[in-house]
């Protein structure tokens, strides 16, 4: 074989070569390509969802009129991704709310009735503490009501003393103005304190009443139940 044979033959090899190299490459860009396609396709998102028909419906969004009965998020394969509950109507909203209002009761009433027997033994151990209280406050209500006569006796005072100057057709001493505008400030601030004490005595003894009422059902349902009985 010539040496120009041989190196053609060689040419052709490099370039068969470099072909099959190609066509290599090429090969596992496309297989790459539809591998990520197929990922891709996997991983999106759908929905499923019944119609207004009640036909199961598959897309990617839900109607907003669809939406509110409730759809499923689920992968291309059809694996379930989330399950979104359909909306509650007014009448269920309000039936939940009245379950967790009287879920909250219960457990407000187990509070209230532990506290009250960590702290009483009976019902007369309420009355007592209810008293003591009650003696507090009008202990407290008397001392207001002496400063609340002091001070209007004060003004009384100092208001005899201002007619006096005037009928005397002398001017009102600016001291006297003062101590009447004091006066009265305090006065206002003392029927306010009283009235602010009234109100807290009312909602104290309230609660006694509250407390005394329900120990008194911890007492009945504490008793031993009886069968009634006949004997021949």
């Amino acid at each position: 074989m010539t040496n120009t044979k041989r190196t053609s033959l060689a040419s052709l090899l490099v370039v068969a070569v470099a072909m099959a190299g190609l066509f290599t490459a090429d090969l596992a860009v496309a297989q790459q390509k539809s591998q990520q396609k197929t990922a891709t396709s996997k991983s999106k998102t759908l929905y499923r969802y019944r119609n207004d028909r009640g036909v199961l419906v598959v897309d990617d969004n839900v109607p907003p009129e669809m939406a509110k009965n409730g759809y499923d998020v689920i992968t291309a394969t059809g694996t379930l991704i989330e399950r979104v509950a359909p909306q509650l109507t007014e009448e269920q909203l309000a039936e939940q709310e009245a379950e967790r209002a009287a879920a909250a009761e219960k457990v407000r009433i187990a509070e209230w009735e532990t506290s009250l027997k960590r702290r009483y033994r009976s019902v007369e151990e309420i009355e007592a503490a209810r008293d003591r209280v009650m003696k507090e406050f009008d202990n407290q209500l008397e001392i207001l009501r002496g400063n609340l006569v002091s001070q209007r006796s004060q003004v009384e005072a100092q208001q005899q003393r201002a007619a006096d100057l005037e009928r005397r057709g002398r001017p009102v001493y600016q001291s006297i103005q003062d101590n009447i505008a004091v006066l009265q400030k305090e006065i206002a601030t003392t029927e306010a304190t009283i009235a602010l004490r009234q109100e807290e005595i009312a909602q104290k003894r309230a609660e006694f009443d509250a407390d005394i009422a329900q120990f008194r059902k911890i007492i009945a349902r504490s008793k031993p139940k009886t069968g009634s009985s006949t004997s021949k």
